[in-house]
């Protein structure tokens, strides 16, 4: 027998073994499996890009006033108090938050080193690959939109405040998008569940936010005055919107995110790519968990006019995070609406693969 045939005799045996051991080691820990992989990963990467590595271990030491800082910002204290509520009128959600506790605060570093990892190499896409991709989008916007560019369309919103609008859009968002993990670890006991939408999460944030936004580089209709060479006029609308009193906190933002990609800086929550959404691609995340749980229950319940309600009133709420979120992407001015449509359908379709794959 050849060495080659022995070779690969050798690699057929042992490649049984470590799917086994991987597929182990995500039912067990996935989250651990996702964030410390995509550490390595990243850190290779930004190594091969020219950047330090090392700078990702200064967010170990970071985790936890991180988490603080979002948990106190984010939210009124009423919001806390709402979802403590549960909490106290349940035993076994007392019982199941005491039991998980640890694996609770280790799924806070965990994903709070994920999105530290996943800012430092969004940050470095754009030296990579230029920014190419506006053009094609506006185009592709117009023709899915009758000739007009959606923002146009979504002109009667204008009677809402730009503040309150974006505040729901980022503050509301960013809990939750980044530790969705810990919530799923802590609140729900459904294991098949919570390692599929955990998966999810993942692919929301590396496949969108990495791998496909560094083929189609885009910065998005708020950017387009900034932009060499930008469609100043095709945005027209999105970019007189900023020149409203109400727009100034926006304006902040998009600024901060132009000074960090002029200055190649790694600051948590810069870099800048349109395409796809991750903003929509998150939220048709959380939209799937609403529309599962309420779908599982409803499986529990004997009355079968209970069933639909619950059935449906979920997938209806989960419908509607999507598409405010959708409708505040393209109306605020980060993204043009294909950026949601491709999320959406990236979600949903690795969604429907991973139900089938059980």
């Amino acid at each position: 027998m050849s060495d080659q045939t022995i070779y690969r005799e050798e690699a057929r045996r042992i490649q049984p073994i470590w799917g086994d051991q991987l597929h182990a080691a995500m039912g067990a820990n996935p989250i651990a499996v996702i964030c410390l992989g995509y550490f390595l990963i990243g850190g290779l990467f930004l190594a091969a890009t020219g950047d330090n590595p090392l700078d990702m271990l200064l967010g170990i030491g970071g985790s936890f006033m991180l988490f603080l800082q979002l948990a106190t910002k984010m939210f009124p204290w009423w919001i806390y108090a709402l979802a403590a509520l549960p909490v106290v009128i349940v035993p076994g959600l007392r019982q199941r938050i005491w039991e998980q506790k640890l694996q609770g605060v280790a799924a806070i570093v965990y994903c709070t080193l994920f999105v530290m990892v996943f800012g430092n190499i969004k940050n470095s896409l754009p030296g990579l690959v230029p920014f190419w991709a506006d053009p094609m989008f506006t185009r592709m916007d117009e023709v899915l939109h009758f000739g007009h560019t959606p923002h146009e369309l979504l002109g009667w919103l204008s009677g809402l405040n730009l503040k309150s609008l974006s505040g729901l859009y980022m503050n509301l968002w960013v809990f939750p998008a980044t530790y969705l993990p810990m919530l799923l670890i802590i609140f729900d006991g459904n294991a098949a569940r919570r390692r599929q939408f955990i998966i999810l999460w993942a692919c929301a944030w590396i496949l969108l936010g990495n791998i496909i936004a560094l083929a189609f580089m885009s910065t998005g209709p708020i950017f387009q005055d900034l932009l060499p060479g930008g469609l100043v006029g095709s945005h027209m609308s999105a970019l007189e919107m900023l020149e409203r009193p109400d727009a100034q906190g926006l304006i902040a933002v998009k600024h901060h995110l132009w000074a960090s990609y002029m200055d190649a800086s790694n600051v948590v929550g810069s870099g800048i790519s349109a395409f796809p959404s991750v903003h929509v691609g998150m939220a048709t995340v959380l939209g799937l968990y609403i529309a599962r749980i309420g779908h599982d229950g409803a499986k529990t319940m004997r009355l079968a006019g209970a069933r639909r309600v619950l059935r449906h009133g979920s997938a209806l709420a989960g419908m509607a995070i999507i598409g405010v979120f959708l409708v505040l992407s393209v109306y605020l001015g980060w993204h043009f609406a294909v950026d949601g449509y491709a999320s959406i359908l990236v979600i949903c379709g690795i969604y429907a693969w991973l139900t089938r794959q059980g």
